[in-house]
């Protein structure tokens, strides 16, 4: 699974992707008002490989939240 794949998924699923500073962790899902976001702060990240398993964290989330 590439990040071009989850991106596209996140888009599919109608979420909001937001880089923005983070205090104390590098990335999380947010659901307010029917509102989906992801937030995470590339300024933590030092490579591909980390941004792509934080987004696929933080998607996971809403994985397993619409299965159940």
């Amino acid at each position: 699974m590439d990040l071009d794949y989850i991106e596209d998924l996140i888009n599919r699923e109608n979420i909001n992707l937001i880089d923005t500073y983070l205090e104390d962790t590098e990335g999380a899902y947010v659901n307010y008002k029917k509102i989906n976001a992801i937030l995470y702060d590339s300024s933590k990240m030092d490579s591909y490989i980390e941004k792509k398993q934080i987004l696929a964290e933080e998607l996971r989330t809403l994985l397993l939240w619409c299965y159940l």
